[in-house]
């Protein structure tokens, strides 16, 4: 567990002098460790960007293998670190000064690995055992179980490490392999559009909500302070550390994050066959690495980036494995490559990647779904129109008095409290505001759901836009922020989910998402939410982005939901301009995702439906 590390002790987190070491680099001692293909099948990061073929063929992989040694020699710096401190730390208790010292054991001097188990002829649970063995279930969380590999981040000392079997195949995580793929592109575009950052921590570092703020916070405060110029010549270490220079001075941006004893300094080693760090030579720079040295440069000193820093607010999800940093509107950026950076070299985190703001996104719908044959409604003639369900809503709002939702049995509580007495809305959950706005998104989707007439809020008739499961109850969360379009989700994606299952919803709608058409922490979150529950399923509209090929967004991107993609209508909902029901809507976001996943996986009408209206 991270300690509350006093202010006035942040400083002294960067004058380590650990490059100075001279560490034993011996390549042949180390296990073999992921080839650059395999990475990039795991995961879709910046690793193909700065290391792929397609972009440099002559000398990408003689790069990718120089900086996995230099990200080895990086971790056993940490782990040197690390042991210094707890020799001088034990020394300074004998002499009696251990009230003066504030030192945390939570790092132990651990970096971040990918281990992987190769064997084609083991399970993944037992895979998982071997791996187990060797570094322990707490420093472990899933990457990948594939037929043929199933890998995992481990947090580990680089000797521990390196004393792996040769059975396993490990690769410490380069900043690169940390990156969502396009992230430099994304915020290097001339107008950047609303977005956070987040990270993952890496197994072992934090299990609570204040942890992973404290831990963000330090990395941010870091990065500040050595801008201000507070330590001299140490400016230059956020860009040296990424760019793999080994250091300005012999300082180390890496290890800044781990509070230190009083003066800690490294003593020189007279290890034969050893020689600094620093001195080991890498390929030249290619045009995206000058990009990001130019970037970099760019902020050193910067008062704009100092100020922006200095407004940066920290969140975290409330199991502690992620946070999120809420940037200022203004930020230039430069200093997000920087922030980027700093935190693609903390030990402590695993993942780098964008939040994107997102947007929201029937009589001739309903024959369509169900038959495709014109007003055969097969469902409906089974009696399969949603009575005794509950399904789960998150949008812009919703206009409760609606002739499609009212209800005259008492008013709607807008608390989050569940009355399946209602009619139809048996849950509202203010989240965002309590309202919709005139026109708006969600009262148009959850018409589309399960719309009903009523003229008196108690008898039911059919209307000209009753929905899809007419009988259908609906659980709704408000995720709209007045009439701006942009919707707010909570940041722990459970917390979006549970409500609508406590209401006894076990399908949650979401037409809803951003054009980032990657795979990111809300992606994982709701992932792991519907493996764990699998009797619920989340469904998410593609998007609006077509029809270009690849424009699915985010969070339609997400390996268990369900996605959906907007087909054209038929019937009195048809225009001049359409071709029927069997062609796609020219918005409709098309796949494959950014990792080449066919995306989405079913179409429904989505191109003129008529449906409730808020009118408020």
């Amino acid at each position: 567990m991270p300690s509350s590390t006093p202010s006035n002790l942040l400083p002294s987190l960067l004058v380590v002098a650990v490059a100075a070491v001279a560490t034993s680099i011996n390549s042949t001692t180390r296990p073999n460790h992921l080839q650059l293909d395999d990475f990039d099948r795991l995961l879709s990061t910046e690793v193909k960007d700065e290391f792929g073929r397609q972009h440099h063929p002559a000398t990408g992989i003689d790069r990718y293998n120089a900086a996995i040694d230099y990200e080895w020699d990086r971790a056993e710096r940490i782990e040197a670190a690390h042991d210094n401190r707890r020799r001088r730390l034990s020394t300074k208790r004998r002499a009696g000064y251990a009230d003066e010292l504030h030192v945390s054991n939570h790092e132990g001097g651990v970096s971040p690995f990918v281990v992987c188990d190769p064997s084609r002829n083991k399970n993944g649970h037992a895979c998982r055992s071997t791996i187990e063995a060797v570094f322990g279930d707490d420093a472990m969380m899933t990457l990948s179980n594939e037929q043929d590999m199933t890998c995992y981040y481990v947090s580990s000392t680089s000797s521990r490490a390196a004393s792996a079997p040769s059975s396993l195949v490990v690769s410490p995580l380069l900043p690169e392999m940390k990156m969502q793929e396009g992230i430099f592109d994304y915020v290097d575009k001339e107008e950047l559009e609303p977005f956070h950052l987040y990270s993952m921590l890496c197994p072992g570092h934090s299990s609570s909500k204040e942890d992973a703020r404290l831990i963000t916070l330090n990395i941010v405060d870091a990065v500040h302070e050595t801008y201000a110029g507070e330590f001299g010549d140490e400016r230059h270490l956020v860009v040296d550390e990424f760019l793999r220079r080994g250091g300005s001075s012999g300082s180390s941006f890496s290890s800044a994050f781990s509070p230190p004893t009083a003066n800690d300094e490294m003593p020189p080693s007279t290890t034969p066959g050893t020689r600094y760090v620093r001195e080991r030579s890498l390929p030249a720079d290619n045009d995206r690495r000058l990009r990001w040295s130019r970037s970099l440069q760019s902020a050193v000193g910067s008062q704009e980036c100092l100020d922006a820093l200095s407004l940066i607010s920290i969140d975290a999800t409330s199991d502690g494995q992620a946070s999120f940093i809420d940037l200022p509107d203004d930020i230039i950026k430069f200093c997000l490559h920087t922030l980027v950076a700093a935190l693609s070299i903390a030990p402590q985190v695993c993942s780098i990647g964008l939040v994107p703001e997102i947007q929201a996104t029937n009589l001739e719908a309903q024959w369509i779904s169900q038959s495709g044959v014109t007003e055969e409604r097969p469902f409906f003639d089974l009696g399969l129109t949603g009575k005794d369900q509950v399904v789960a809503v998150s949008d812009s709002g919703l206009e409760i008095d609606n002739c499609y939702f009212v209800n005259d049995g008492g008013d709607i509580r807008k608390d989050g409290s569940v009355d399946m007495s209602q009619r139809k809305v048996v849950q509202y959950v203010p989240f965002a505001d309590s309202e919709d706005y005139r026109g708006g998104h969600g009262t148009h989707v959850v018409g589309t759901v399960l719309g009903h007439r009523s003229d008196n809020g108690q008898s039911e008739r059919d209307g000209a836009a009753n929905g899809v499961a007419k009988d259908a109850k609906v659980a709704f969360f408000d995720i709209g922020r007045g009439s701006s379009g942009y919707l707010s989700t909570p940041r722990d994606k459970a917390g979006l989910l549970n409500y609508g299952r406590r209401a006894g919803a076990r399908i949650h709608s979401a037409s809803w998402g951003s054009e980032y058409n990657g795979y990111g922490i809300d992606e994982y979150y709701f992932d792991r939410y519907l493996h764990s529950n699998d009797d619920f399923l989340l469904v998410i509209a593609a998007g609006n982005s077509g029809p270009s090929r690849g424009s699915i967004g985010s969070p339609a991107t997400s390996k268990n939901c369900l996605s959906i993609g907007a087909s054209q209508s038929a019937g009195g909902d048809i225009t001049s301009n359409m071709d029927g029901p069997e062609f796609l809507a020219r918005f409709s976001s098309r796949g494959p995702t950014r990792d080449g996943r066919t995306k989405p996986e079913v179409v429904a009408p989505g191109f003129y439906i008529k449906s409730a209206g808020a009118q408020p």
